[in-house]
């Protein structure tokens, strides 16, 4: 059988938003069928913005990365080759299309383990930084994980260094939080509360801890193998318990709320549960 062109092997970075009522024109640069879901008559609840390959999909440039640049495993570090998490900060300044909508988020991040960088988007000034080590000798190995704190703190997860790297609003280097991890994996903050945690996968534990990575405390729980995370402005905290077939729910307090999933095929099961989420209006959104 004839190989693909490489270009097939790339994934791509998906920019969707929840809308109320009927969708608005898209928001990022270019022509873009716009697509909502669920399709008419519904009421339209989720709306294609547009679709990210590399910078100038956004009409922005790209500034120096941190660390070394160029070829990284035959992929130009500047483009997507196995895109994994993402995460938002603020909203830009402006309204959408339809008055009083939000342009989208004023800045974003985007992990990618193919190319083992982080790239850091910034839609106010138009400009994109890779980030590609945490100093000459220490480059990233494999960002898993990214989240903002309430001052634009950029926190990465490097799984098989076993390290959470702190940076600052530009990209410069501000922290490396090593907490004896095995093998990291997921990352979530609540901003309210100034709270961080980490899942483990290789401890099978979920962590607390404050934002400089002070006063650790292990969320009581059974867990096999958890990955994602989610937190919502309630301080709810999904965690996403890959190897039990679940997805458990807890409170502020780290009290158990409720778990979601169970092995099998059937509907409300759950084969292999990865991203999740907590909306604004409580729903609990897993991959």
């Amino acid at each position: 059988m004839a190989r693909r062109p490489r270009a097939f092997r790339f994934l791509v970075v998906v920019v969707a938003a929840t809308i109320a009522g009927c969708a608005s024109k898209p928001h990022l640069p270019g022509a873009v069928h716009l697509r909502v879901w669920p399709a008419p008559p519904e009421q339209a609840r989720i709306a294609l913005l547009g679709t990210i390959r590399d910078a100038s999909d956004l009409g922005i440039r790209s500034s120096a990365g941190r660390g070394f640049l160029g070829l990284l495993g035959g992929t130009p570090v500047g483009e997507f080759e196995n895109p994994y998490a993402i995460a938002v900060q603020g909203r830009q300044e402006g309204t959408g299309p339809g008055g009083g909508e939000s342009l989208g988020p004023a800045r974003l991040a985007v992990a990618d383990t193919g190319t083992r960088v982080v790239h850091l988007f910034d839609f106010t000034r138009k400009r994109r930084v890779i980030l590609s080590s945490i100093g000459d000798e220490r480059p990233l190995q494999s960002p898993v994980g990214v989240a903002f704190d309430s001052s634009g703190r950029l926190y990465v997860v490097d799984s098989v260094a076993a390290r959470v790297i702190r940076f600052q609003e530009d990209g410069t280097l501000d922290r490396v939080l090593d907490a004896g991890f095995a093998r990291p994996a997921g990352i979530a903050i609540d901003r309210q509360r100034g709270r961080l945690f980490v899942s483990d996968a290789g401890d099978h534990a979920v962590y607390r801890f404050d934002l400089d990575g002070g006063n650790r405390e292990i969320l009581p729980l059974e867990l096999r193998y958890p990955t994602h995370l989610g937190v919502d402005a309630a301080g709810r905290l999904a965690v996403s318990d890959s190897m039990n077939f679940r997805v458990v729910v807890l409170d502020s307090r780290g009290t158990e709320l409720m778990s979601v999933g169970a092995p099998g095929d059937r509907s409300g099961n759950l084969q292999r549960p990865k991203g999740v989420a907590l909306d604004r209006h409580g729903h609990l959104l897993v991959v």
